[in-house]
This record gives structure tokens, C-alpha cells and sequence, in this order.
């Protein structure tokens, strides 16, 4: 009788055993889903090329990843890579499939209250009225943007000065706005508690620009420092090279050629690299005139007439050549 008691007691525990085991599986992950991942990946590497400039496959890759949005039937994947599609569209030139497509976005967000999507097409379409000089259309479009969190409230205080510089006005609140919300934003960056690199290049582009416009060339420098660290972070080199131009430029009005000489040469070495030959040469062009300024050597003078001679740019030829009769 004892045995017995004793098997039925071994029996019990074995099977709470196995009920605590069983209980304790992972539950069924119903969330997986293969083909949205893809679709990330197809959303990461076409913004990758976007970064570089590199339109037509960026275009390719973001509509890989419409389709297989469409396919689990995500409508918020759909949104934004529809969005990217369309930038695409615009940084190339093909203003009617832009137009369709912002029209078609136009209507499927036409009767949601403001989210980060509708705000990411709103971004889109003032970056297109300020490259078309709309300026006042920017300016209006910025008053749409609802429910802003940290990085579209920067987003929206840049393109609202760029906007207003180019209209002629200083807008000395703003630029104060920025100033410190950029700064708040630069210390939430180290603590990963902001992740966009990208926007806080753009800030402190912005703010650089608005310094420089200002003829405050040393703060300039300074906020252009800033965006070179933001964007050699973010590997985006045409913005580096950017940045690097205006630092040069701050430093050949402050009449320091070697420092200037110096930015524009680090800048050429980016944008020779880059398709941009126009910009090169433009470079190049600041790069030895601020050296012959700085040294007065004949080496310039011979690198200039090397330059000159590569040239197939008419209006730069002729700044070149009245530069080489002064000489």
C-alpha cells in the first residue's frame, strides 16, 4: 500500500511537470510577417541610395517595397513608400508622374486627422515649392503641419527661415527658436534619444546659412562645423561637400585664405568624386584663387590655366580668364 501511495505521488508530479512545461512554450508569434520585412529592407536600401543621389534605383527599390506592402495588405507601408516613389519622381524631373502621384496621396489622406504620414507629404510638397522659389507656398504650407514631435518641429522652423531669407527678411525669433531646440536635440542625439541625423544636419545647415546671409561669419563656421559632424555621422556626401564650400566661403570674406584654400580643396575632394562637374570646377576654381591669395606662387597660377583649359563651362572660362589678366 505505501509503494503504491508512493507511485501515485511520482505520477502526480511528472504530470504537473509536464503541464508546467507545456504551459510555459512560447506562444504562436501571429505578428510574423516575411514579406513586410522585405519590404523594410527594400525601404532601408533605397534610402541608402537616395542619400547619394542615385534616383532611378532608389525609385526601383521603394516600389519593390509598394508592392509587397500591397501584398500583406499594410496601408501605412503603402503611404510612406508611395511618398518615397514620389520624391523620387521629383529629383528626377518627371513632374507629371509627381503630380499624379501627390494627387492620388492627396485623396487617400484627404479625411485622416494629421499623422506622421500626411506631415511627411506635407514636408514633401514644400521642399518641391521652395525649389520652384514658392516661398510664400512654403511658408504656408508649414501653418498645415499638425501634432509635430521633436524632429518635424526642426524640420519645420528650417524650411521656415530658408523660406524667409529668400524672401528678404531676417527672422531673428525663429533663428533664436532654432538655435535652441537644435541644441536640445543635439543632446537628446548623444543620449539616442533622437535619432535623426539627417535633421540635424539640415538645422544646423540652416542655421549656418542664416549666420552667413547675416555676414556672422564666425558663428557660421561654427553651425557649418556642426552639420560636417551630423553629416560624416550620416555618410551623406554631397552634404558634407556643402558644408565644407560654406566654410570656405565664411573664411575667404573674413579675408583668412589659407583656412579657405584649405575647406575648398576638402570640398573638391568630395565633389570630384561625386557627379557634379559643374560644382567641381566652381570648386576647384575658390579652391586655387583663395591658394594664390595665400601664397602668391606660380604653381596657382599654372593650376588655374590647367583648369581653364578642361573647362566646358563658358561662364566659369570667363571668370577664369579676367582673373588671369589681373594676375
Amino acid at each position: 500500500m505505501k509503494k503504491l501511495k508512493l507511485l501515485l505521488l511520482k505520477l502526480s508530479l511528472i504530470f504537473i511537470l509536464i503541464l508546467s512545461a507545456c504551459s510555459s512554450l512560447p506562444e504562436k508569434d501571429i505578428n510574423l510577417n516575411p514579406a513586410k520585412d522585405e519590404a523594410i529592407k527594400f525601404v532601408n536600401k533605397a534610402a541608402l541610395l537616395e542619400k547619394s543621389r542615385e534616383y532611378k534605383s532608389a525609385h526601383y527599390y521603394y516600389s519593390l517595397a509598394l508592392q509587397k506592402y500591397q501584398l500583406t495588405d499594410d496601408q501605412n507601408g503603402i503611404l510612406t513608400s508611395s511618398i518615397g516613389i514620389a520624391r523620387q519622381e521629383m529629383y528626377m524631373g518627371l513632374m507629371h508622374d509627381f503630380s499624379v502621384r501627390i494627387s492620388a496621396l492627396d485623396r487617400k489622406l484627404a479625411n485622416s486627422k494629421p499623422t506622421d504620414i500626411k506631415n511627411e507629404l506635407t514636408f514633401l510638397k514644400l521642399e518641391f515649392q521652395y525649389n520652384q522659389s514658392n516661398y510664400d507656398s512654403v511658408l504656408t504650407l508649414c501653418k498645415s503641419l499638425k501634432d509635430l514631435n521633436e524632429e518635424n518641429e526642426l524640420k519645420t522652423l528650417s524650411w521656415r527661415i530658408l523660406s524667409s531669407i529668400k524672401k528678404g527678411s531676417s527672422p531673428i525669433t525663429l533663428i533664436s527658436s532654432l538655435n535652441s531646440k537644435t541644441e536640445t536635440a543635439f543632446n537628446n542625439f548623444k543620449k539616442n534619444k533622437f535619432n535623426s541625423s539627417q535633421t540635424l544636419s539640415f538645422a544646423y545647415y540652416t542655421l549656418g546659412y542664416s549666420a552667413y546671409n547675416q555676414k556672422e561669419y564666425r558663428n557660421s563656421i561654427k553651425h557649418f562645423q556642426n552639420a560636417v559632424k551630423m553629416d560624416k555621422y550620416d555618410q551623406n556626401f554631397y552634404n558634407l561637400a556643402t558644408d565644407l564650400y560654406y566654410i570656405g566661403l565664411c573664411y575667404e570674406a573674413l579675408l583668412e585664405f589659407i583656412p579657405a584654400s584649405d575647406y575648398f580643396h576638402r570640398s573638391y575632394n568630395i565633389v570630384n568624386q561625386l557627379d557634379n562637374s559643374d560644382k567641381k570646377d566652381e570648386t576647384l576654381f575658390k579652391a586655387l584663387a583663395n591658394e594664390w591669395l595665400a601664397y602668391k606662387d606660380n604653381k596657382t597660377i599654372q593650376e588655374m590655366k590647367a583648369l581653364k583649359s578642361s573647362l566646358n563651362n563658358p561662364s566659369l572660362t570667363a571668370i577664369i580668364d579676367n582673373w588671369l589678366k589681373n594676375k
